[in-house]
C-alpha cells in the first residue's frame, strides 16, 4: 500500500517538469524569432538610408601658362577639288574610248569619238546652201548694177522728151525692188551662215576632248553604246577631275560651323593612310543648311565645309574615309590645367545663420 501510494505521489511531480521544460523552449523560440525580426527591421533601415556618393578620383596639376587652340572636328570624305562631267549633246553611237579610267590626261586631249556621219553631211548641205546664197547675191548685185545703168538712159531720154515719166518710173521702181532682193539675200547668207556654224559646234561635239588637265574617274558607257545628247538632258560619258588638287568635305555642326572662315588651318587624317596627318587651309564654307530627320526629335543640322589639303598624298582617291581638325582660334598666355584634373560636383547650399533678436533694452 505504501508502494502504490509512493507511486500516485511521484507522478504529479514529473508532470510539472514537462511543463517547465516545455515553458523555457517556448520562450527561447520566441527570444529567436525576435532577434530574427530585429535583424530584419535593421537591415531594412540600413537599406533604406541614403547612401554616401563614393568619392570622386581627382588627378593634381600644377597650373601653368600657355596657348590655347579651339578645334572643330568633323568627318567626311576626300573629293577632287575640280571634278568635271564629260558629255555631249549631239546623238550617235559611240565609236571609240582612247583612255581608261585613272588615266591621266591633257587639256584637249582626244577621249571618244561619237558617229559623225549625220553632222558631216548637215555640214556640207549648209555649206552648198551658202555658198548658194552668196551667188545669188552676186547676180543680184549685178542686175542692180544693170538697173541703175537703164535708170539713168531713161532719165536723160525723159531730158530729151523721148521718153515719158512711166518708164522712169518703171525704171526706178526695178531698181528698189532688186535692191530690196539683195538685202533679202544678205539675210538668208546669215540665216545659213548660222546653221552651218551650229552644224560645225554638233560635229565637233561628236569628238570628247578632255576640258582640264586631269584623271579619269569613271566611264559611264562602253563603244557600242548610243549616246542621247541633248540641250535639254545630259547624257555623261565619263567623270575626270584633277587629283592634283585634292580636298575634303565634311560636315560641321550648326553650333560650331559659326566659328569655321575659309583660311583657317586644319589637320586632315585619311583612313586609309595611317599613322600620317596632312596640312590643309579651309577653303569653302557652305551656306545651305543639310537638314535630317526635319520634324522629329532626331533633327540634326549640319553644313558642308571644303577643306583643301597643300600636298596631296600619293596614292588617296576620291571617296576615301577623311577626318578634319580645323584650328578656329588661338588664345596665348592663358592659364592651362588639364582636363583629367577638372571635376564638376552639385553646389552645396549654404543656409544663412539666422539672426537672434535683439534683446530689449532695459
Amino acid at each position: 500500500m505504501w508502494w502504490v501510494l509512493s507511486l500516485t505521489a511521484a507522478r504529479p511531480s514529473r508532470h510539472c517538469e514537462g511543463h517547465r521544460v516545455d515553458r523555457e523552449m517556448t520562450r527561447g523560440r520566441w527570444i529567436l524569432a525576435g532577434l530574427v525580426v530585429a535583424l530584419v527591421a535593421f537591415a531594412t533601415v540600413m537599406g533604406l538610408r541614403p547612401k554616401a556618393p563614393p568619392p570622386v578620383e581627382v588627378t593634381t596639376s600644377v597650373a601653368k601658362k600657355g596657348t590655347v587652340t579651339r578645334v572643330v572636328t568633323a568627318a567626311g570624305h576626300l573629293q577632287a577639288r575640280e571634278t568635271v562631267k564629260v558629255s555631249s549633246n549631239v546623238t550617235g553611237d559611240l565609236l571609240s574610248l582612247s583612255v581608261k579610267e585613272g588615266d591621266r590626261v591633257q587639256h584637249g586631249q582626244v577621249l571618244g569619238q561619237i558617229d559623225k556621219r549625220f553632222y558631216e553631211t548637215q555640214v556640207t548641205q549648209y555649206r552648198g546652201a551658202v555658198a548658194s546664197a552668196r551667188a545669188q547675191i552676186a547676180q543680184i548685185e549685178v542686175t542692180i548694177e544693170q538697173d541703175k545703168r537703164d535708170l539713168g538712159r531713161v532719165k536723160r531720154l525723159v531730158d530729151e522728151r523721148l521718153a515719158s515719166a512711166s518708164d522712169l518710173e518703171k525704171s526706178t521702181t526695178q531698181l528698189k525692188m532688186d535692191e530690196s532682193r539683195l538685202a533679202s539675200q544678205r539675210e538668208l547668207v546669215s540665216q545659213n551662215v548660222g546653221q552651218l556654224d551650229t552644224a560645225l559646234y554638233n560635229l565637233s561635239r561628236a569628238t570628247l576632248t578632255a576640258p582640264i588637265d586631269g584623271t579619269i574617274l569613271e566611264l559611264s558607257h562602253k563603244v557600242g553604246e548610243r549616246i542621247r545628247g541633248s540641250d535639254f538632258s545630259e547624257d555623261v560619258v565619263m567623270l575626270m577631275g584633277g587629283l592634283t588638287d585634292m580636298e575634303v568635305k565634311a560636315e560641321v555642326g550648326e553650333h560650331e560651323v559659326v566659328a569655321v572662315h575659309i583660311g583657317d588651318e586644319a589637320a586632315v587624317d585619311i583612313d586609309a593612310i595611317p599613322d600620317k596627318q596632312f596640312k590643309g587651309h579651309v577653303v569653302a564654307v557652305g551656306k545651305n543648311a543639310q537638314i535630317k530627320n526635319p520634324g522629329t526629335d532626331a533633327e540634326v543640322t549640319t553644313f558642308f565645309v571644303r577643306v583643301g589639303l597643300d600636298v596631296p598624298p600619293e596614292g588617296a582617291l576620291p571617296g576615301m574615309s577623311s577626318a578634319v581638325s580645323i584650328s578656329t582660334a588661338t588664345h596665348d598666355n592663358v592659364v592651362m590645367v588639364p582636363i583629367q584634373a577638372v571635376t564638376s560636383r552639385e553646389a552645396k547650399k549654404i543656409r544663412p545663420p539666422r539672426r537672434r533678436p535683439a534683446s530689449p533694452s532695459r
